[in-house]
């Protein structure tokens, strides 16, 4: 009765078998010195594939041949090199700008105006309409506190008047105060006593003007370098401009809006005269070609555009020739010359004429001619042969822009059909006749140039 069952010897089907435990294999010094000197008597795989792949050569001539294929390919980079600064021996045209403003002056015609007791504020503190009387500090500083809460815009409202001594006040406040609230507010005071009522009438009786001369000693003031033409800058002027603060001067945006201002009020009252109007848009246009005044191209398109509509019917076109002599001795004949052109944007038959005639002027000067014809320019300018190894694609460029201002800006040359078939002729050579394949400087871009501009002439023509 003591002895197991049948089944209870026989192993659970369920349980898995237990796995044979591993034998560790011991190697002993023996196994060691055997395979190592199997491993010795083996051939080198690496060094019967090595032999195989080199043919017979050995490493020092595979060095040699690497070395040799360097030197080819520097030789190669080299002659490149070479054809490539004989095709262009000098540097790259730098972009357009010049430098307008150099270090600031102090002004010199600022004179003590004594705003404190102007009538204005002592009429505003004897009022009997008050009931009561004020005790107005003296000082500038409860003035500049009026001018920037509007108060004293308000009150010169009330008295339909503008005192000599306040308006030379709000003035320089406008022209030469660092302190940016005070000259917004100068500024915004002088455009709203400057500004035409629908009967063409000022808001306000005012005795003082800004004058030419104000203007003219707050833009020198400045900083402003290009007044006198064909100068240059000398070297220590150059070195302490260059010393300065870079930046456009602080109060250039008032005073591009006080400009645009007076001359917007000639029917009210004529402030300048032909040739001081002359000189100031001289000045402006130079201000497109800062690069620090950027930002401020709406401002000067205004002001330009305020300018352009100053002068008279019978004015224009004479004030218009001067100009355009004036400016295109100052400027230089590079991309700056494309620019100044570039920046008269409007559409208006005046701003037009302004852009032809600029463009006259700047290729009577690129050739050297004191009176020119639009026939002889055309002659001078279609003789150069592009395909010329010696041609300078860069005078090129500037000639097919300046030339396709002074013929389609204004609507003088619409009706001469040999002029336009003639240029016509020469732009289509030039997009032509200068290869894709040539990368000589500036010739890819005579060639775009050609091309863009031929397009717009035949346009034209079919209009």
């Amino acid at each position: 009765m003591d002895e197991p069952l049948d089944f209870e010897n026989e192993e659970d089907p369920l349980l898995s078998a237990p796995r044979p435990a591993k034998r560790k294999k011991l190697i002993g010094l023996d196994d060691l010195l055997h395979d190592f000197f199997e491993s010795k008597n083996r051939p080198n795989v690496k060094a019967v594939k090595s032999k195989h792949v080199s043919k017979g050569y050995d490493s020092d001539e595979e060095d040699i041949k690497v070395k040799q294929n360097e030197t080819n390919c520097l030789k190669i980079f080299e002659d490149c090199e070479n054809k490539a600064s004989v095709l262009d021996a000098r540097e790259d045209v730098p972009p357009w700008g010049q430098r307008i403003f150099g270090c600031p002056k102090p002004p010199s015609n600022l004179t003590d105006t004594r705003v404190e007791n102007c009538q204005l504020l002592q009429s505003f503190c004897a009022s009997e309409d008050l009931g009561f009387d004020l005790e107005i500090p003296q000082g500038e500083e409860f003035l500049e506190g009026m001018l920037m809460d509007g108060w004293l815009l308000k009150l010169v409202r009330i008295f339909g008047s503008v005192e000599d001594s306040v308006a030379s006040w709000t003035l320089n406040k406008l022209l030469y105060s660092s302190n940016k609230k005070v000259q917004v507010s100068a500024t915004d005071f002088w455009d709203s006593v400057l500004s035409l009522d629908e009967s063409d009438k000022l808001p306000v009786n005012l005795g003082y003007f800004p004058s030419y001369s104000v203007l003219k000693c707050a833009i020198l003031s400045y900083g402003y370098l290009f007044e006198t033409p064909g100068t240059k800058v000398s070297t220590s002027e150059s070195a302490t401009a260059e010393s300065c603060d870079d930046g456009p001067p602080h109060n250039i945006i008032a005073w591009l809006r006080i400009v645009s201002a007076c001359f917007k009020i000639r029917k009210a009252h004529s402030i300048f005269s032909p040739s001081e109007a002359e000189d100031l848009l001289v000045i402006v246009l130079s201000l497109f070609l800062d690069r620090g005044l950027e930002g401020l191209l709406l401002t000067l398109g205004d002001c330009l555009n305020s300018l352009i509509l100053y002068f008279n019917t019978n004015e224009w076109e004479s004030s218009c020739v001067t100009v355009a002599e004036s400016i295109a001795r100052r400027v230089t004949m590079d991309l700056n010359c494309l620019r100044i052109v570039d920046c008269i944007t409007g559409t208006d038959k005046r701003s037009k004429f302004l852009r032809s005639q600029l463009a006259l002027q700047l290729l009577k000067i690129t050739f050297g001619l004191k009176v020119a014809s639009v026939e002889k320019l055309m002659k001078l300018v279609t003789s150069i042969n592009v395909k010329d190894k010696e041609c300078d694609f860069f005078k090129i460029y500037v000639h097919l822009v300046l030339m396709d201002n002074l013929l389609f800006s204004s609507d003088v040359f619409r009706d001469k059909t040999l002029i336009i078939e003639t240029w016509r002729n020469y732009l289509r050579n030039c997009s032509t006749q200068v290869g894709c394949t040539d990368w000589r400087f500036y010739a890819p871009k005579v060639r775009n140039k050609a091309s863009y501009l031929l397009q717009g002439a035949i346009l034209r023509k079919i209009q």
